[in-house]
């Protein structure tokens, strides 16, 4: 980027591990406090959560496909930088 004179901009998504769908089932228990929560009852999740310790793979790999999906490439150098070129352009 040196080289080129390139601009560098981040992106720090706050919620971005609450929208890695999961591949496994995972089950935890019902938090006290929540109405009907009576022992043998759990909750199946849907989408990652804080914590997980599945939460930031499914979200890389989410991101992945999107990226993907708009045209992006994955760098061979580093597998967290896409590259798309468009019209003499480079994202």
């Amino acid at each position: 980027m040196a080289y080129s004179d390139w601009d560098l901009h981040h992106v720090d998504v706050v919620a971005a591990y609450l929208h890695g769908p999961l591949d496994e089932e995972i089950y935890m228990t019902i938090p006290e406090g929540v109405e009907n929560s009576g022992s043998g009852h759990y909750w199946k999740l849907k989408k990652a959560l804080y914590g997980l310790k599945q939460a930031g793979r499914q979200w890389k790999k989410r991101l992945h496909e999107v990226l993907i999906k708009f045209g992006f490439i994955r760098a061979f150098a580093d597998d967290c930088l896409y590259i798309k070129h468009h019209k003499g352009n480079i994202t």
